[in-house]
């Protein structure tokens, strides 16, 4: 069983604001919603498709294996 080092839900405010320099990656920039903080993140939207206003789950664990229901009811 894992504790998590970090989870917050993340809004989409901007996507590639600089301008797309690559194929199947785009920069996101994103807000938490818990604390006050902001995310750059390179993400392979082939994979993992993210647009404006979207919100998605950021999760860090110390471990592959994790308990997850304190991801979900944290």
């Amino acid at each position: 069983m894992s504790e998590l080092l970090f989870n917050d839900i993340f809004k989409v405010e901007k996507v590639d604001p600089d301008g797309k320099k690559y194929d199947k990656v785009s920069r996101i920039v994103a807000r938490s919603e818990k604390c006050d903080m902001y995310l750059l993140l390179d993400v392979n939207t082939e994979i993992y498709p993210m647009g404006e206003k979207e919100r998605f789950l950021m999760a860090l664990s110390p471990s592959l294996v994790l308990n997850t229901k304190a991801l979900l009811f944290a």
